[in-house]
C-alpha cells in the first residue's frame, strides 16, 4: 500500500498569483481562453451555415408559397390581392439573373438574410458593443424560426432586413442624436411595409418611445424630422395605395 506524508504542498508564489487571478477575475480568464479566435470563429459559423442553406435552396424542391410567390413574379405589378408586392419583385429579379430554378427564386432571400445578419451587427453593435452585436448577428443565421426566413421565399426575409434597418435608423436619431436616422427609418418603415404589412408597427413603436422618454421628447417632439419620416414612408408604401 502506498501512503502519502501529511507534509503540506508547497505552492510557488506565482503558481498561487495565477490562481488567485483565476478564482477572482473570471471574465478577464474566458477572454483570454477564447482570444481574439471567438469573433474569427462566429463569423466561420455565419459562413458555414450560410453555404449550407445556399446549397439546401438550390436542391430542395419549392413549397407551394414559394410557387405562388413565383406566379406573382411572372404578372408584375405595383401590389397584389394577398399581399404587398415585394416578394414578387425579389423574385422576379432573381429570375432574371438565375433563371426559373429552385435556387433562382431562392436567391434573394439567401442575399436579404446576409444582409439582415450585417444589419443586426450594426444595430445590437450600436446599442450593446461587438460581442453582443457578433453574436446577435450569428443568431440571425442560427436560429430555426431565422434559419426558414432566410431558406423558404417569402415575404418574411426582406420584412426582418428593412426592419433591422429601420431601428438602426431610429437608433441613429435617438442615441446619437442624428436627423439623417428619422429619414434611414422612414424609408425603411415604407419598404417594410412593401413586405409585410406589420412594418407599420416601427415607427408607431419608434414614435411611442419618443414620447415615453423624457430626452428623447424633448429633442424630437417639436422637430419636423419625426412627422417627414412618417410621409417618407407613406411615399415609399404608395405603390400598395396606388
Amino acid at each position: 500500500m502506498i501512503s502519502i506524508a501529511s507534509t503540506p504542498i508547497q505552492v510557488a508564489p506565482h503558481a498561487r498569483s495565477v490562481g488567485s487571478h483565476l478564482l477572482h477575475r473570471p471574465q478577464q480568464t474566458v477572454r483570454a481562453i477564447v482570444g481574439v479566435g471567438w469573433f474569427r470563429g462566429l463569423g466561420v459559423a455565419i459562413a458555414v451555415l450560410i453555404l449550407l442553406r445556399a446549397v439546401a435552396a438550390a436542391m430542395l424542391p419549392l413549397v407551394p408559397e414559394e410557387a405562388y410567390y413565383w406566379m406573382y413574379g411572372q404578372f408584375p405589378s405595383l401590389s397584389y390581392f394577398d399581399h404587398p408586392p415585394m416578394v414578387a419583385w425579389v423574385i422576379q429579379a432573381d429570375t432574371i439573373l438565375f433563371g426559373d430554378s429552385e435556387f433562382g427564386v431562392r436567391f434573394g432571400n439567401q442575399a436579404l438574410m446576409i444582409a439582415a445578419s450585417a444589419m443586426m451587427f450594426a444595430y445590437a453593435r450600436q446599442w450593446h458593443g461587438k460581442r453582443v452585436a457578433v453574436t446577435s448577428a450569428l443568431a440571425i443565421q442560427l436560429l430555426p424560426a431565422y434559419f426558414a426566413a432566410g431558406f423558404v421565399a417569402t415575404m418574411d426575409a426582406a420584412l426582418l432586413f428593412f426592419w433591422l434597418l429601420a431601428l438602426w435608423g431610429v437608433g441613429l436619431a435617438f442615441k446619437q442624436g442624428r436627423a439623417s436616422g428619422w429619414y434611414i427609418a422612414g424609408a425603411a418603415c415604407g419598404a417594410a411595409m412593401l413586405s409585410k404589412y406589420t412594418g407599420v408597427f416601427i415607427l408607431g413603436g419608434a414614435g411611442l418611445a419618443m414620447l415615453l422618454h423624457r430626452p428623447w421628447r424633448q429633442r424630437w417632439m417639436l422637430s419636423p424630422h419625426p412627422y417627414l419620416a412618417a410621409l417618407l414612408a407613406v411615399a415609399v408604401f404608395s405603390p400598395v395605395i396606388v
